[in-house]
Order: C-alpha cells, then sequence, then structure tokens
C-alpha cells in the first residue's frame, strides 16, 4: 500500500501484521510523480536556455509555455507549488508518446525509481512472504511499460480508487 497525505508520502506495505516502509518523503525529493516531471522538464528547458543540452520538442512546448520567457519561468519556479509543476507533466507525457528523448528519459528515471521502493520494500519481509502492488495516479500507465520484471510480475489493477482507499 501507498500512503499519503498533502505534506509527505511514505511508502509502506502491511503484510501479515508486519510492516515495512521505504522512507517518508515528500517533493521535491521524490521521483516519478507529476510534480517531479515538472521540476525537471523545467530544469531541463533552462539547461537548453543556457546552451548546456540539445534542444527537443519537449522543451521548445515548455518554453512556448511560458510565452517564452526565461526571466518569466524563472521567477514562476521560486513561488510554485508541487500542483503548479504538476500541470507541466501532461508535456512530459505528450512528448514520450512522440518519443522525445528528453521525455523518455524522465520517464525511465520515473520508472528506475518506482522499482527501486519496490525492492526496498519486498527487501524488509520475510521470504515466504509475496506481494502483489498496483499503481495509481495519472502517470502510472506510462512508466508501467518500463518498470523492471520483478516489479511487473506482481501489478494488479487497483479495487479502489485512490480516495477510497486512503478511507480503508
Amino acid at each position: 500500500f501507498f500512503f499519503s497525505s498533502r505534506r509527505r508520502h511514505t511508502r509502506c506495505a502491511l503484510v501479515t501484521g508486519v510492516q515495512t516502509c521505504a522512507l517518508p518523503i515528500c517533493f521535491p525529493v521524490t521521483i516519478g510523480e507529476g510534480a517531479w516531471l515538472g521540476l525537471e522538464v523545467v530544469r531541463l528547458t533552462l539547461q537548453w536556455l543556457d546552451g548546456r543540452i540539445t534542444a527537443s520538442p519537449l522543451l521548445e512546448m515548455v518554453y512556448e509555455h511560458f510565452n517564452r520567457d526565461t526571466q518569466a519561468m524563472v521567477l514562476w519556479g521560486a513561488t510554485a507549488k508541487p500542483k503548479d509543476y504538476a500541470e507541466l507533466a501532461p508535456y512530459v507525457i505528450l512528448s514520450m508518446q512522440k518519443e522525445d528523448r528528453h521525455a523518455m528519459t524522465l520517464i525511465k528515471i520515473a520508472a528506475k525509481y518506482v522499482d527501486q521502493i519496490w525492492a526496498a520494500l519486498t527487501k524488509r519481509l520475510p521470504k515466504s512472504v509475496s506481494l502483489n502492488c498496483c499503481l495509481m495516479g495519472g502517470i502510472a500507465p506510462f512508466i508501467e511499460p518500463f518498470l523492471g520484471n520483478k516489479l511487473l510480475n506482481v501489478l494488479v489493477t487497483p479495487k479502489y480508487s485512490a480516495d477510497q482507499g486512503a478511507i480503508l
């Protein structure tokens, strides 16, 4: 199970009375969520504008989002909240579907991080215990194809929505 609140997320599993948790983390420490995708695409766009990396349609799209105004982008970033960064995630998803190299890299990093969380959780469990896992959230279906086999083999369809799961 993945428990979360508005301020921090804790990746936890409760199995046969044994609770195991990865460290409590929150944006901007987390990797693989919408806000992280938005933050990273802003970083990449600024790196491109500095001449440190090459352009791509994704970076052009993000720059256009800020009306091609670098100062506006930087000022926005100084006060942006996680939800603001998350609003840029659809650009990454759209660009990934068009095989933009920067978008593909970000999605693969996100998938690797989800794999690492899964490994951290399962490492703490007795060998006799096996878990299933479900991915939830808007970017989950886009990350899934890039997950490792250990996690892919135990993925299941969610039984409830994230809101219902939080209440249960």
